[in-house]
């Protein structure tokens, strides 16, 4: 939505726009397929370094269990997060394990040892709900098209361009015309931004 805006506000300084994101459409929270079953302060104060909640006590030292899979999965279960979708993450790196022998102290000033390490998560269920709260929800990016696309004439067909020649004659008033080497058919070829910000490819005799 940042590279639309400029591109409304400035068409001047653009030669060409490429979307490739759904954040074009209206997304009310009622959309948003992960819902809470606890409260949305329970989600906005989520925890992406997680330890097991467990824990061996001594006199002066309590040591935490190791961490598992299945303490990751229970905190992302706890903000609505299904098993598998989590799952994923830990397959593909996205929630990593990461080895920390180091020692903190609880709240009660307890020296506290990891046993081991903790999960770090790059998904941000905070982030996530925010986006809906203050982003998604707002017609910004619909109205912000529409008012791309009155600058570009209100093209938004491209069956019709289609059937033109391709030259200069359906390219954006700041397009221009990028040449590239095609290395599978071994030649050069071009492209441009039609009016309706489609690409356009040529070949060049």
């Amino acid at each position: 939505r940042i590279a639309m805006s400029f591109a409304a506000k400035y068409p001047q300084h653009v030669s060409a726009l490429i979307i490739e994101d759904m954040d074009i459409q209206t997304r009310p929270m009622s959309m948003n397929r992960i819902q809470s079953p606890n409260s949305r302060e329970e989600t906005l104060r989520f925890n992406r370094t997680i330890r097991s909640s467990s824990s061996l006590s001594t006199t002066t030292t309590t040591a935490k269990t190791a961490t598992t899979e299945s303490d990751v999965l229970h905190a992302f279960e706890r903000v609505g997060y299904p098993k598998e979708l989590v799952t994923s993450w830990l397959q593909s790196g996205r929630i990593r394990y990461t080895k920390d022998e180091g020692k903190e102290q609880n709240d009660d000033g307890v020296e506290v040892s990891s046993l081991g390490g903790y999960y770090y998560s790059d998904v941000n269920p905070a982030f996530r709900q925010l986006c809906y709260e203050q982003f998604f929800i707002t017609d910004h990016g619909e109205e912000t098209w529409k008012a791309l696309a009155a600058i570009c004439g209100g093209s938004s067909s491209s069956s019709s361009s289609s059937s033109k020649d391709q030259s200069y004659s359906d390219m954006h008033v700041h397009g221009r015309i990028h040449v590239y080497y095609d290395p599978f058919d071994q030649r050069w070829k071009s492209w441009y931004t039609r009016l309706n910000l489609q690409p356009a490819y040529c070949e060049l005799d």
